[in-house]
């Protein structure tokens, strides 16, 4: 979602994607367009309750186990 965000705003991400990798114009917009398209998925397998979120890696090595936990699938 950040990196959806980062290139919607054409912040330090997309800066750097632009000018690191030789991609054409038409190259960059399709990744932006990719990483959109994603993020909706993501968003929209959320909302439907699809995704479980592991928040808690000290505990799964810890116990062995962990309690899905929510977020705010708009703002996560």
């Amino acid at each position: 979602m950040r990196l959806d965000k980062d290139f919607e705003d054409q912040g330090p991400l997309y800066r750097y994607v632009r000018d690191t990798f030789g991609l054409s114009d038409a190259q960059i917009r399709q990744v932006v367009t990719n990483t959109r398209l994603a993020a909706e998925i993501l968003r929209d397998s959320c909302r439907a309750g699809r995704l479980r979120f592991d928040l808690d890696p000290k505990a799964f090595l810890r116990d062995g186990r962990v309690t899905a936990q929510s977020v705010d699938c708009d703002r996560p």
